[in-house]
């Protein structure tokens, strides 16, 4: 599945960057840069087992980190942007966009100092081998590997998603739009149940998928030009 997520990431963000050109809308570039390392991000997962691990792998992981953990906070700049875009009020109000900036500026200068003590560990999944910063025993490559410490949640990414939902549950009850929250639900449930589940770590990334297809979806329909959405 991993080679297909990387396929549909590209198609994704292809469509993203056509849309940021053509109706200049400079935001929809951080949507851009989460979808080219989920590309990059999926593709290493798919054929990393075709390196084998060693210092080549290990160093060819490290940029899938070093993005999540300082671009991702972000995303709540650019989900308040895209409600801004759809008439959402809220998504405009000065205080609300200057606690958004700080959140993502904390949390991106909090994963920059993280990546200074990063410590990666050896993880295999049906097949596949990549580095990862917590391996659960469903993952483990070697009999006697230990479980690593865990770093909890992704703690800007469940914010993102929660965000997500707001923004999106306000375009359902307002447009009749469902598509946004519906694609952000799936997404925090599928990285909710990801750790209960034997193919969880496939269905995360499936989720990821499945937002950035929404998200574009939103972008589309709320940034055309005979489109006017009432505060």
């Amino acid at each position: 599945m991993f080679p297909l997520y990387g396929v549909g990431h590209a198609l994704v963000s292809v469509w993203l960057i056509k849309m940021m050109v053509e109706r200049k809308l400079p935001f929809v570039g951080l949507f851009v840069v989460v979808g080219v390392t989920l590309i990059y991000d999926n593709w290493m997962i798919a054929f990393g087992h075709l390196i084998g691990f060693g210092d080549l792998l290990l160093t060819l992981n490290y940029p899938r980190f070093c993005i999540h953990e300082t671009v991702t906070p972000f995303l709540l700049v650019a989900i308040a942007a895209l409600g801004q875009r759809a008439g959402i009020s809220w998504c405009g109000n000065r205080n609300v966009r200057l606690l958004l900036w700080a959140a993502a500026i904390f949390f991106a200068v909090r994963g920059g100092l993280h990546l200074l003590d990063l410590q990666l560990q050896e993880a295999c999944f049906e097949g596949t081998q990549r580095y990862a910063t917590s391996t659960s025993p469903a993952q483990f490559c070697y009999d006697g590997q230990v479980q690593g410490p865990s770093n909890g949640p992704p703690i800007p990414a469940v914010l993102a998603t929660l965000l997500g939902l707001m923004v999106g549950a306000r375009m359902w009850i307002r447009d009749k739009f469902p598509w946004y929250f519906l694609a952000s639900l799936f997404m925090f449930a599928a990285a909710g149940l990801g750790p209960m589940l034997a193919r969880g770590f496939t269905l995360g990334n499936g989720g990821e998928l499945v937002l950035q297809f929404g998200t574009a979806l939103t972008i589309a329909y709320y940034t055309k030009p005979q489109v006017k959405a009432a505060a």
